[in-house]
């Protein structure tokens, strides 16, 4: 429950605000931003920045 309202923050952040991966990892919770990538990757299937930047063009 908390992963998926935790996923769904990162990626409104993620697409609509110029926050870098680091900022938004904080800002959701997590204390390491590695931790947050690899959870990200692990729940979506890419990377932030990768989901990000195919979102984006």
């Amino acid at each position: 429950m908390l992963d998926d309202r935790a996923l769904l923050e990162a990626r409104r952040m993620l697409l609509y605000s110029q926050l870098s991966v680091t900022d938004i990892a904080y800002a959701v919770g997590f204390e390491d931003p590695a931790y947050f990538s690899r959870f990200f990757t692990r729940h979506v299937g890419q990377p932030p920045r990768n989901w990000r930047a195919a979102r984006e063009s």
